[in-house]
């Protein structure tokens, strides 16, 4: 099979700490399956550690690719308003989402990753309108799951999904 992995956060020379959680799996897959990570945050296309990782400026960029490659399947590492609109939506491929949380939860569920200041009045307004925006393209993607079947979420925990869905207002 060929996959498509889309991760913003991909290790590299410079940041051997990234999405490590993501460079495991994808090593593991690449025994067995032909596979390609995807990236709209590096300036240039590099490998490491054995695999490829692809760099796109521009949404349409990844798209052209995506369709391309015509891979038998997604795998997204933190689904991202411009993954969600610009690659998963628009390709039809099936999908399978990794939601650790700060794509799928309302700041307010994650409230002990911030400062006390953040909970002042003019703070608590500007990061629920950032939410908003924040979070309307993963409720889409959870919206077109339900109808197609054809995009899968694997959470890292059940409490994970149930306060996902919960701040989401989706199943």
């Amino acid at each position: 099979m060929r996959f498509v992995i889309l991760d913003n956060n991909y290790p590299h020379e410079e940041n051997l700490y990234g999405d490590v959680f993501a460079h495991v799996r994808v090593k593991s897959y690449q025994e067995h399956h032909e596979c390609v990570v995807c990236s709209l945050t590096h300036s240039n296309d590099y490998e490491y550690e054995g695999v490829t990782v692809k760099a796109f400026r521009t949404e349409g960029q990844l798209l052209d690719f995506i369709l391309a490659f015509s891979p038998d399947l997604l795998l997204v590492h933190f689904a991202n308003g411009p993954f969600i609109d610009g690659a998963i939506l628009p390709s039809g491929i099936p999908t399978l989402v990794w939601v650790h949380g700060y794509e799928a939860l309302a700041w307010t569920s994650r409230i002990f990753q911030f400062p006390w200041r953040a909970c002042l009045p003019h703070k608590f307004l500007q990061r629920s309108r950032s939410d908003k925006s924040r979070l309307a393209p993963f409720k889409r993607l959870v919206e077109l799951s339900n109808r197609t079947g054809e995009i899968r979420f694997l959470f890292v925990s059940e409490w994970m999904r149930g306060k996902a869905q919960s701040d989401l207002n989706v199943r």
